[in-house]
């Protein structure tokens, strides 16, 4: 079982240009000392994503530095997090890195999609975005 289980739910997604060179630098130093299971969704989804300009990522859209309420489908859990790289968790509260497999499984996804993963009990897990705010916005 190389590759988390995504099959179910793939939808369509979106990356900046400046996050997509970020991490696929980040999985490339990082594939041989991190949770290759993880890394290798990660590239899956880097491969599948489309590539938008900087600047051009709709504020709908999760992008690195977004906050982003989501839905646990199978428990009904809503949380608050910040998609954020490694290096950064330790200045975010709710930080969320893009290393963990709900990381990799928020990037470039939109408000109201869906998505499968393999959590990290190894369980297929389906989350739901429901609202994202861009890098910098207010949530209050």
């Amino acid at each position: 079982m190389g590759q988390m289980d995504s099959s179910a739910l793939l939808p369509w997604i979106r990356i900046e240009k400046r996050d997509y060179e970020q991490l696929d630098v980040l999985v490339g130093s990082t594939a041989k000392h991190r949770n290759g299971e993880v890394v290798d969704y990660l590239v899956g989804e880097l491969v599948r994503a489309e590539i938008v300009e900087d600047g051009g990522l709709p504020g709908s859209v999760v992008g690195m530095g977004s906050r982003v309420t989501f839905r646990d489908e199978g428990t009904g859990v809503k949380r608050t997090v910040t998609l954020v790289f490694p290096s950064e968790k330790a200045r975010h509260a709710d930080g969320v890195s893009v290393l963990t497999p709900v990381g990799a499984a928020l990037i470039g996804l939109s408000e109201s999609q869906s998505i499968a993963y393999r959590g990290a009990d190894g369980r297929t897990r389906i989350i739901t975005v429901m609202e994202v705010w861009p890098v910098g916005a207010r949530t209050e």
